[in-house]
């Protein structure tokens, strides 16, 4: 118009059923819809450039409500900022469950589907808690608004932690505890990863500090669990086991952080790779809380509590050098369990006094080895990389046959089964399927005394 202002209206549409395997696409159905930033915005030049933007939600239906990660107020958002900064803003709205709270007066909502059934109402409550044990210990309730949205995916479970808003995606028979394990550990992410992150130098990539922006995490999110009364004790040590277990069967738990970054530049990193940072940041934490323990300086949550320390929501990231200061007051040599663990790639100790009235022992398990690298066989749709005697071997499998699909080989994915066979289908029909174990290796194991 003659202000040289461009103004546009538009309609999205997204199919329900293309959008079911992609964890963090639209995301709709007959009573909700939920939209990230990069999927309803238009790309005007320079993807850094900022712009004026003027936002409405319109054509409001009655019973529903609307959220924003931007604002409180949904319906009308005004915001200077780049497509880059807006990418992962987040729009929906609901005509179904919803529940609403405070903790000091700030706003908290929470939406999930009716899809899961009347059962499901539980998540309310469940919120609620894990809110208000993670404020209360990290003594931070520098929130205007907070929400939490809950929706159905068949294939998926996933979650992120934005400005203002946390998001999950849950097939519909997800389990409570698996449930709130999500809820915890990506909420506590508006601590550590957004107000407690370690900034970039020298070229790092993600690989450099994901150990204490996921594992750390991992193991706050757990503890939190534990000191609400919503995680066993018996729970937590098991998922302290599984840490040193997936380090153990990991094929990069060896290498060196210089090796992990060669790979992340070169874009070959997986899934793999990360729960290698996640499994190793949560067994360092567990070190780390049994330490401050035993000489009487509170807990894990203490530190992080200390790290965070008069930052608000727009804080910028700690150095490197701030983390490594603060281990001493605490009686930590963070600097070095960096370099051991991280850098050189050595292996991680269990601690034996990590959970008071547990002994620690050890027993003797197979090593998950399937005998093929499984990577490159999705990739190529062939057997590739099949071990000469090894399980793949044996079972009759060799380089080159082609593949239709193979089942159960994600030892690392949330829907791994360690008592299934794995299965290889061959593009021929046969059907292959043998247990995919190595030599035996030897694990910690925590038991009551």
């Amino acid at each position: 118009n003659r202000s040289g202002e461009i103004v546009l209206r538009y309609r999205l549409s997204f199919d329900p059923e293309a959008m079911s395997h992609f964890p963090f696409g639209p995301n709709t159905g007959p009573t909700h819809f939920h939209l990230g930033g990069c999927q309803w915005m238009l790309r005007l030049g320079d993807d850094d450039a900022e712009h004026d933007y003027d936002i409405s939600l319109t054509g409001h239906a009655r019973g529903w409500r609307y959220y924003s990660s931007m604002s409180a107020d949904p319906r009308h958002v005004r915001r200077t900022a780049s497509y880059n900064a807006m990418n992962t803003t987040a729009f929906g709205g609901s005509s179904g469950p919803h529940h609403s709270f405070s903790v000091d007066g700030k706003p908290v909502h929470v939406y999930w589907s009716s899809a899961f059934g009347p059962g499901f109402s539980h998540v309310a409550e469940d919120v609620e808690a894990i809110v208000r044990g993670q404020r209360a210990a990290m003594g931070d309730n520098d929130f205007p608004f907070y929400t939490v949205a809950i929706w159905p995916r068949p294939d998926v479970r996933a979650g992120t932690a934005i400005d203002g808003l946390f998001v999950a995606f849950l097939r519909l028979e997800s389990e409570r505890a698996a449930i709130n394990r999500l809820l915890a550990h990506e909420m506590y992410h508006n601590w550590l990863s957004h107000r407690i992150a370690i900034e970039r130098t020298d070229g790092a990539t993600n690989a450099r500090f994901q150990w204490l922006h996921e594992g750390v995490n991992e193991y706050l999110s757990r503890r939190m669990l534990r000191d609400a009364g919503m995680m066993s004790e018996e729970e937590l040590v098991d998922l302290s086991e599984r840490d040193f277990s997936d380090i153990a069967n990991n094929p990069y738990a060896a290498n060196t952080l210089e090796e992990l970054e060669t790979t992340s530049r070169a874009r070959a990193w997986t899934n793999i790779h990360a729960k290698l940072s996640y499994a190793r940041g949560a067994a360092i934490a567990l070190g780390w809380e049994a330490e401050l323990r035993r000489e009487g300086r509170g807990g894990i949550v203490d530190l992080m509590r200390a790290l965070h320390a008069g930052r608000g929501a727009d804080a910028e990231a700690i150095s490197r050098e701030r983390l490594y200061e603060i281990g001493p007051a605490y009686g930590l040599d963070i600097a070095g369990d960096y370099q051991r663990t991280i850098v050189e790639g050595a292996p991680i100790e269990a601690p034996p006094d990590a959970f008071p009235g547990w002994r620690l022992t050890r027993v003797s398990e197979p090593k998950f080895e399937p005998g093929f690298d499984v990577t490159m066989t999705h990739r190529a749709n062939a057997m590739t990389g099949v071990i000469e005697g090894g399980p793949a071997w044996n079972a009759g499998l060799r380089d080159g046959m082609g593949v239709a699909e193979i089942d159960n080989a994600g030892r690392f994915n949330n829907a791994w089964d360690a008592e299934a066979p794995l299965v290889v289908t061959l593009a021929d029909g046969r059907r292959v399927d043998f247990m995919p174990r190595g030599a035996p290796i030897a694990l910690p194991r925590y038991v009551r005394e």
